[in-house]
């Protein structure tokens, strides 16, 4: 690569980075996906500490003890309650004086055919409904398949596919050729999406002032075009280095401040 590319190369690239469209579309990536991720987590986080305690009244005698471990393990405090209409009077005061965020009722049509019934003061969110069924589902179909709770999530996650490749050489367990293909294919996607239209704008500006023809007489078209494309290409790898960068350590964050689902 002769020293005129290199000169094209950085021109492009500098007179690029140092705009304000490139400095704010940077920003406001991460800044964007930030807020898409944090606002309903926070929203979703206030709402179960308002009302993260249950309890649960169990007349199967049979689902509490596979049902309290999930529900504590999505984020919320389980009491066991006693059967019997004194003890839903009792949690009804309890539920209408705001000491707990709502009860449970298992009985044997959520045995049978998985109705759930569930007290409250107010509609659970969605990802609140999804936890709770979830969590009283998977209990009903351990007791009635009889197998282990591993065996239960394993199905209810829809299994696994193992593929086994062969070749000249034996069993191979995956591909990573395809992985790195399928990234690679992505990646270029994006870059071409994005950063093709620039390429062709850097070109036109050139070719509507007239400056193309100065260019031209003191290096090829050739070069004066792979330059244009590599430093552009090298300002869209730029900014999709630090969104992927933002994206990680966003993610990192989210990771590291939630100990639990809280639902």
């Amino acid at each position: 690569m002769t020293g005129v590319v290199w000169a094209v190369i950085k021109r492009e690239y500098l007179q690029r980075v140092r705009t304000k469209w490139f400095v704010i579309a940077t920003v406001a990536g991460p800044v964007l996906l930030m807020a898409l991720m944090l606002i309903p987590y926070a929203t979703s986080s206030r709402g179960a500490d308002r009302e993260r305690t249950l309890a649960v009244m169990d007349e199967t005698g049979v689902l509490f003890d596979g049902v309290a471990p999930r529900l504590e393990e999505a984020g919320f405090t389980v009491e066991r309650a006693g059967t019997g209409p004194e003890e839903r009077v009792r949690l009804e005061e309890a539920l209408t004086e705001g000491r707990m965020g709502g009860y449970l009722v298992l009985d044997q049509g959520t045995l049978a055919r998985g109705e759930i019934r569930f007290f409250a003061r107010e509609a659970p969110s969605p990802l609140r409904s999804v936890s709770l069924r979830q969590a009283v589902i998977q209990s009903a179909l351990e007791v009635r398949l009889g197998g282990s709770s591993a065996d239960v999530d394993a199905l209810l996650s829809g299994g696994s596919l193992e593929v086994d490749i062969l070749t000249g050489e034996g069993i191979r367990a995956d591909d990573p050729e395809f992985v790195a293909a399928y990234v690679g294919a992505f990646l270029l996607y994006m870059v071409v999406l994005f950063y093709a239209v620039a390429v062709m704008r850097s070109v036109l500006e050139e070719k509507t002032s007239r400056i193309v023809e100065v260019v031209i007489s003191s290096m090829r078209p050739f070069e004066l075009m792979l330059g244009k494309i590599l430093g552009v290409g090298a300002v869209g790898l730029t900014q999709m280095a630090v969104w992927v960068a933002a994206a990680v350590l966003i993610l990192s964050l989210i990771h590291i401040s939630e100990p639990t689902r809280p639902y």
